[in-house]
Order: structure tokens, then C-alpha cells, then sequence
């Protein structure tokens, strides 16, 4: 018979918004261009790689899903977005960025007139946004999303409670999708290193309004590439369709009717899939299915029932078409979503589903985008990708104590970047503008707040009493805190920002600030401000204090400890108490600048104590101006160091020094705004304008003394074999690190112990 479909060797299915074909508003039909095109680009790219395999996706639930990311992208990734998208068919001068007010209010009024209402099939299109609820977004993306893609905007824990979340996104795809789709993220397959995970969800389920009979339904061969002669089961019915003869390529089209306007249309091929794949696009394809070609007249209809369900990483295709940036550590930009240059996509999945039966067909898709930090450890395993915050961290470091030696060039130095770093993450939290941009600069820009919160919370689980650390905010009471920044604060830092009365009764809140350190600190530091370190006049003041006392794997021996010389220069030298020890410890030497390193780890192998030892006519100023975190990993790491047999000579070390300059270091190292009264905006704190930093204070406890422990008391070192003497008899540096992530805790410079 005239226009018989009978067993096909190939069927590709394309699902069309039927209203959309019928004169439709020319910019509305250059949005179904885009998307057609960026439809028909992805799927042959996909049939590049896939062969002869079946597939099937949502172009408008991943076009949509890419919109959605394309409102919070800048500069070349906004470009490579627009390209593959077509954007720039939006109208006919080229220019996609311009386009863009036109382009998300037309998205809008398409995934309005989806969602509509109807009352003959089941369509939808649902975008869900799951944020990290202490992570600093632009608000104006937030919003921008719920009125224009109608998201649903949840807020949720991805540092703390990933498999909660995990479950919540999860459960929302599942209804969403009728329950068609119920696991597109797996457990464990979002870090605690993302903070946001963008969902798009595409529902339908239509009845044919001509049914298949099921009685006519027969088991018959299917000609496929990759499975010939395979049996399946064939729908079948004879009535008038409306169907097209094309000459080239050679193919027949057809058109199969869901009540209420919905179409699916089967393109058949009479030989080859790929002569159609190939020239698929959408003036093609609404020329193929133009009324000029398709006519309505009896057909005997052979189509086979299917079912196909896919899974795929979508970003592998979409950087195959140009979409590179976004994927890109080093170059995504995101910073339409929050500033400092901290996000890119890490993974970009599609998951779909599809049955075709005899009444009709469901179908379903879900995309689903992780938008992460850049380069941040995942702390449920510390020794893993945490290079990025321990080397910011530690460059911060060097360029503090370089500040500080512009004064101290000859003087013992001790500070705690981590600790000075987690005081001032607390301002960053609600610093706006060139005051936070300036603050991330300093602070290395590594998008700081949970994952910070999270390596704190690591340290203090791995090092029981060996440190106590403690950070207050305290502010002018005519500044009051904004519920939201101290609801943050706490989540993230298990700090409560006070209110004081500096302005008429400044020595009453300089004694609170002291009570508060010596309550946190268990008594450790008792009187961190001094009489009249604070004065009225003072708006915010930061203090932090750390305490650190060693507990070494193998402890330091009373007995063995005598007085020794210790030289400060080359002229002057000193008795010192010299601590000795015998054991095996790794050791490295270094010939540029020549200089010895030595490690002593901790009672639990998670702490270590690094001594880098410069020889004598090296000196530590030359060091100390040399020192880079790229230099530390080199010096430490496992290609130096080497376990060795060692007579180790230390000096005892007690430190405890108040910083109370730090403002004016942070200010040398190009953080002033928050420092000045007309700059600062620090309007994520409090809502009263003119608040700014007065002052940020650092207490350092730090001793490395013999073990306390009854066997301490012996006169007889434990004796090794031919041990190397590595006595530490002159000025020196000693670092003291978390040996997983070499994350730098204390710094120490030792001219004379």
C-alpha cells in the first residue's frame, strides 16, 4: 500500500511543540531555531561517539538548563554559551549579548506557555536550584531565576550533610518526573566542595488520538545495524495520517497525533540514518514537515513499541562543540553567580527516559549541573585536593611575615596564618564590593567560608588538646548585627558576633573581650587586650588567639636536656636549654640555598613540626626572602626528605606574643578599605552605613618542651646506629603543619630561643 511503514531499519523520533509551528511571533521562532540547531549539533555529535547506539535526550530541558547558567556567566564563557546555543539567531545582527533581556523573557514566556494548564496531556518543565544556604551568591542571580525560569530555590548543606542533600535533590527529580526518574545524583557523587546544584526536569506523557490496538500488536523483526534481525514487539494500525515522500534525503515522514496538539514525528530513512542525522536542521526540518508536504492519506503503520533510558555526562559533547570554559578551573566565570572569580561546572549530567505503547507515550529528562569552588579540598578525605586553600594559606603567610620584617628583621617572629585567615573569612562574609574584592586578594582568593569551616572542624577533631583556637567579632552596639550574618556566622564558624558598648564604656567592653578569649580558651590566655589597647572610638574589632603545646610521637626526654650555646650571630651567642633526642626522623638537604630540613610528627602522625635549618654562612634573612610555598613543598617533600638515623639537638621553645598591628600589615598588603570610614562597606554585617575595621589583634601560645611523662625523666638517650647530628645550634624557621594538606598553622622564626 501507498506510504506503508513497515519494519524499519532506523526510526529517529523528534518531539515538537505543535503551536509553535503555526504563525508564530518571529522572535519566538527564532528561539525554536536556536534550540532546534543546538539540538541537532549535539545529537550528531553524540552519534559520533555512540555508534550505532539508540539515543534520546531533552534539547529544550539542557537548552533551558544552559540558559539558566548562562545569566550568571561574564566574558568568554558567555560567548562559547551564546554560540552554541545560537543566540545569536535571536535576531539578525550577530550580536548574542546584546540579545539577552530578549532572549531570558522569551525562555520565560515559553516555559510559561509549557507549563500551562492541560487538559488533554501531561507537560512540564521544572527548574530546581539547590544552594549552599551559607555560601554568598549575588541575589540579584537568586531572584533573576525564580521570576524568569520559575525556580525553585532550596537552600541546603552541602559541606555537613551531603547525603541529606543528596536525598532532598533526588526526591525532587523524582516527583518532578512522575517518579520516571528516581536517582540522577548518586551518593557520593557531589563534594563538599559545591555549592550549588542546578536541576532541570522535563515531563510528558500524551495519548495517541489514534490509539493502537493492542490485539494487533505482533512479534516481528527489526532491521537494525547493531542487532539484525532482533524481534520485537510491532504496533500496528491502517487509517489516514499525514505523512511526506522526501527525494533528498530519501526518507518518509510521518506524523503521529496526541490529543491536544501534540506531535511526534517519525523520520524513516530507506537506507541510512545518517544521510538524515546529517542534513537535520531546523529550516529542513520545518520544510519536511511543512503542510505543502505532508498530506493527509491512509497508511499502514508498523511501529515498534520502545523504551530507551540514557545517562549521560553531557559536558564531554558540549566542550566537543565549543562550550570549554565553564569546565575549566582556570578560566570558567561565573561571576554573575557569586564575585572573586570562585566557581566553574565540575560535572554536567542528563539523564532521560522514554516508552512509546500502544495508548501513547511518556517521557522524561532530567539535567543536572554541580557548580563547585575552584580547586577545594574534600575534606571527607583531607589528603585529597586541598593544594589550592594550603597554598593560598601559605602565600599569605610569607607575605605577612615579609611585612613584618621590614621592622624585625633580627627579632624572633611567631604568627598563625590559618588562624589570622579564619578571623578575617568572618569580615569577608559580609564585606561588599571593592572592600571584599580587596580582601580576597589578600587572602588569595580561594572562596574561603565552608571549606575553612570544614578544615578547622578537621583539626580540631585530629589534634584532641594539642591546639586551642578561638576568633571574636565584636562591634560598636550602635552597629547592630543583621540577623541573617549572624545566623551565617554561626552555621559556619560556631561564632556569635557580640555587641559592645565601646563608645561610653570602653574598659568594661575591653574586659568582656578578655573574659570571652579566657572562657574559649579554657584559661590558656587570660588578658589578650591590654589597658588601653581599645578606645572609644573603635567600631569593629577582631581578636584571635591560639594556643599550641607538642606532643610528639617520640617525646623529648628531661634528662637529656643540658645547657648549651646557642649562636645568635657571628659575634654573639647565648646559653640556651638544649633538648636532645636520638630516632629516626625524615630529613632533607638542600643545596639552593643550602640549608637542612628535619620533621618531627605529632603523637598522631597528623601534626608535624618542620625545622629548616639554613647553614651558617647562608644566615636566615636570605631564606626567609626567598621562600615561596612552591619552594616549602619542594624542600618537604618526598623526594628530599629521607628517614634517617638521627642525634637531634633542639631548643626549648616557649612563645607567647600579642600582634596588635595587624591592621596595619593587612593595610601594607593592599587591604585598606575596610580600614577607612569612606570606603569601607561592610554592609552585609550590619545595615548602618560607616562601619569599619579599628582593629585586629593575634595571641600566639606556642611551646616545644620536654615530654611531661614519667619515662621523660631518664639520663640515657634511646641509642641508634651511626645517627647524622643535626644540632639546631643558630637562628632557624620551624613551621608547624598538617602533614595530609601542608597546611600551615603556625610560622616561626627563631633568632634567639
Amino acid at each position: 500500500m501507498q506510504g506503508a511503514l513497515s519494519d524499519s531499519p532506523n526510526q529517529l523520533a523528534n518531539f515538537l511543540y505543535e503551536d509553535s509551528k503555526a504563525a508564530l511571533h518571529f522572535t519566538m521562532a527564532s528561539l525554536a531555531a536556536a534550540n532546534a540547531e543546538f539540538c541537532f549539533n549535539l545529537l550528531r555529535e553524540m552519534d559520533s561517539n555512540q555508534g550505532n547506539g539508540n539515543v534520546f535526550f531533552s534539547s529544550l530541558g539542557l537548552f533551558t538548563a544552559l540558559a539558566m547558567i548562562r545569566l550568571g556567566t561574564r566574558g568568554d564563557c558567555a560567548s562559547q554559551i551564546d554560540k552554541i546555543l545560537h543566540l545569536n539567531m535571536l535576531s539578525g545582527h550577530g550580536s548574542s549579548s546584546n540579545n539577552q533581556p530578549d532572549f531570558q523573557s522569551q525562555m520565560k514566556r515559553v516555559l510559561s506557555d509549557i507549563n500551562a494548564s492541560h487538559k488533554y496531556y501531561d507537560l512540564s518543565i521544572a527548574n530546581g536550584l539547590f544552594v549552599e544556604k551559607v555560601f554568598d551568591f549575588h541575589e540579584n542571580y537568586i531572584k533573576c531565576a525564580e521570576k524568569l525560569y520559575n525556580a525553585k530555590v532550596d537552600r541546603v548543606d552541602f559541606t555537613s550533610d551531603i547525603e541529606d542533600t543528596t536525598y532532598k535533590i533526588n526526591k525532587w527529580i523524582e516527583n518532578e518526573t512522575n517518579g520516571k526518574i528516581k536517582t540522577v545524583i548518586p551518593r557520593g557523587s557531589i563534594s563538599s566542595s559545591a555549592v550549588m546544584v542546578l536541576v532541570n526536569a522535563v515531563y510528558f506523557k500524551g495519548k495517541w488520538e489514534s490509539a493502537f490496538i493492542k490485539s494487533e500488536t505482533i512479534n516481528c523483526r527489526f532491521n537494525s545495524p547493531k542487532c539484525p534481525g532482533k524481534t520485537v514487539a510491532m504496533m500496528h494500525q491502517e487509517r489516514k495520517f499525514n505523512l511526506s515522500v522526501i527525494n533528498e534525503p530519501s526518507m518518509q515522514v510521518l506524523e503521529l497525533r496526541y490529543h491536544g496538539g501534540i506531535s511526534m514525528y517519525i523520520l524513516l530513512p530507506e537506507r541510512d540514518l545518517s544521510q538524515i542525522e546529517n542534513k537535520l536542521t531546523f529550516r529542513n526540518l520545518m520544510d519536511w514537515t511543512s503542510p505543502r508536504k505532508m498530506t493527509s492519506q491512509y497508511v499502514e503503520v508498523f511501529l515498534p513499541q520502545f523504551k530507551i533510558e540514557k545517562d549521560y555526562e553531557i559536558k564531554h559533547y558540549l566542550k566537543a562543540l565549543g562550550l570549554k570554559d565553564i569546565f575549566d578551573e582556570s578560566k570558567a566565570d561565573l561571576s554573575g553567580i557569586a564575585s572573586g572569580g570562585r566557581l566553574y561546572i565540575s560535572k554536567l549530567m542528563h539523564k532521560s527516559y522514554i516508552e512509546v505503547t500502544e495508548e501513547g507515550t511518556e517521557a522524561a529528562a532530567v539535567t543536572g549541573s554541580n557548580i563547585v569552588e575552584k580547586q577545594l579540598p574534600e575534606f571527607k578525605n583531607p589528603g585529597r585536593a586541598m593544594g589550592s586553600l594550603s597554598a593560598a594559606t601559605a602565600q599569605f603567610c610569607f607575605d605577612i611575615s615579609e611585612e613584618m620584617n621590614c621592622d624585625h628583621m633580627t627579632e624572633n617572629l611567631i604568627f598563625s596564618p590559618l588562624a589570622l585567615l579564619s578571623a578575617l573569612t568572618v569580615v569577608l562574609f559580609g564585606a561588599r564590593g571593592d572592600s571584599a574584592s580587596q580582601m580576597e586578594k589578600c587572602e588569595q582568593d580561594t572562596g574561603i567560608h565552608s571549606h575553612i569551616k570544614a578544615f578547622l572542624s578537621e583539626i580540631n577533631k585530629s589534634s584532641h588538646s594539642q591546639v586551642h583556637m578561638a576568633s571574636g567579632i565584636f562591634a560598636e552596639e550602635s552597629h547592630l548585627f543583621l540577623l541573617k550574618y549572624l545566623d551565617c556566622i554561626q552555621q559556619l564558624y560556631k561564632l556569635k558576633p557580640k555587641n559592645l558598648d565601646f563608645k561610653n564604656n570602653v574598659e568594661e567592653a575591653r574586659m568582656q573581650i578578655n573574659s570571652w578569649i579566657g572562657n574559649e580558651m579554657g584559661g590558656v590566655i587570660k588578658d589578650l587586650l591590654s589597658p588601653n589597647s581599645i578606645i572609644s572610638s573603635d567600631q569593629l574589632v577582631l581578636v584571635n588567639a591560639i594556643a599550641f603545646r607538642g606532643s610528639w610521637k617520640k617525646g623529648f626526654q628531661k634528662g637529656q636536656t643540658k645547657i648549651m650555646t646557642f649562636k645568635l650571630n657571628e659575634f654573639q651567642s647565648k646559653p640556651v636549654q638544649m633538648m636532645r633526642l636520638q630516632g629516626h626522623f625524615k630529613t632533607g638537604t638542600i643545596k639552593e640555598p643550602h640549608l637542612q630540613v628535619l620533621e618531627i610528627p605529632n603523637t598522631e602522625d597528623l601534626l608535624s613540626m618542620i625545622i629548616v635549618l639554613p647553614s651558617e654562612d647562608v644566615g636566615l634573612g636570605q631564606v626567609t626572602k626567598e621562600l615561596t610555598y612552591e619552594k616549602l613543598k619542594t624542600w618537604i617533600g618526598s623526594a628530599n626528605m629521607k628517614d634517617t638515623a638521627v642525634d637531634l639537638y633542639l631548643p626549648q621553645l616557649r612563645f607567647d606574643v600579642c600582634h596588635e598591628d595587624l591592621a596595619f600589615i593587612l593595610a601594607a598588603l593592599g587591604m585598606n578599605d575596610v580600614f577607612d570610614h569612606s570606603r569601607a562597606n561592610l554592609s552585609g554585617i550590619t545595615a548602618r552605613g560607616g562601619l569599619v575595621v579599628s582593629k585586629i589583634v593575634q595571641q600566639v601560645m606556642l611551646e616545644v618542651t620536654e615530654d611531661d611523662s614519667e619515662s621523660a625523666h631518664t639520663d640515657q638517650p634511646s641509642e641508634v646506629q651511626n645517627p647524622t647530628i643535626f644540632k639546631v645550634d643558630h637562628p632557624f624557621l620551624f613551621f608547624v603543619l598538617h602533614r595530609e594538606t601542608k597546611m600551615i598553622l603556625f610560622y616561626g622564626r627563631v633568632f634567639t630561643p
